[in-house]
């Protein structure tokens, strides 16, 4: 049963050496910019509620739809992306640039924000695409940095499932009802994590049109926002 399963992920070539299949999943591009909008959308009033800590409960319902949201994007993104090489690569460099406003926002100066962990991920499905003992080793290191980074394994986790399902749709009931539930426990939060799934599902049949928001927009834009609201949240101490 598990080499069956290990079969449906991974092919072998002649020379027997083992790559990752080609992923059945494929969302246009309209599907992808409505996830990524309503990612950046919610990650932002998420990081507000910290800045502002209004009791709105932001932070512990629509706030928590934005990692599901991101872990999506770089799991389908690592698999299907034209160029992989670069990809993790960028994810670490925003990781690092934003790590000083990170710190600065939320207070934790030994906490590392959750890029470091999107990147970690990005390199091992990346490194199984291309058979990259680089990769692999660096995806390995990035891992064992996650218990001090924000969210840790569960993200970790959430990512490679979400590859996963990309091979076995019906494999997406893993994340969209054990992990919210398992990380939050029954708690609006969990709910609010599991509609983010739904919200993928639904994006594959919207009749919306949505452009994809500019790259030079949506690259820097983790770092920046948290730059923006610690200068903000100063000005209004």
């Amino acid at each position: 049963m598990i080499t069956r399963t290990l079969d449906s992920f991974f092919v072998t070539d002649r020379s027997g050496s083992h790559s990752l299949r080609q992923s059945s999943a494929r969302f246009d591009a309209s599907a992808m910019a409505i996830i990524q909008t309503l990612a950046i959308l919610t990650m932002t009033l998420d990081h507000a509620a910290i800045a502002f800590p209004l009791e709105l409960g932001l932070r512990g319902t629509v706030g928590r739809m934005a990692l599901p949201l991101f872990c999506f994007m770089v799991a389908y993104n690592a698999l299907h992306t034209r160029r992989p090489g670069p990809y993790p690569w960028r994810i670490l460099i925003i990781a690092l640039v934003a790590q000083l406003p990170f710190a600065v926002l939320t207070g934790h100066a030994l906490l590392a924000n959750i890029c470091f962990t999107l990147a970690g991920a990005a390199f091992l499905i990346t490194g199984l695409r291309l058979r990259s003992a680089g990769y692999l080793t660096l995806a390995m290191g990035l891992c064992a940095l996650t218990p001090g980074v924000e969210y840790g394994f569960p993200a970790y986790a959430l990512v490679l499932a979400f590859a996963a399902a990309c091979y076995a749709p019906p494999l997406w009931l893993f994340p969209l009802l054990v992990w919210p539930l398992m990380h939050y426990g029954a708690t609006p939060a969990a709910l609010f994590a599991a509609l983010s799934t739904i919200v993928i599902l639904g994006a594959t049949r919207s009749p919306i049109r949505w452009d994809r928001l500019p790259r030079w927009l949506t690259l820097p834009f983790y770092p920046a926002h948290l730059a923006v609201l610690c200068v903000l949240s100063s000005a209004g101490a």
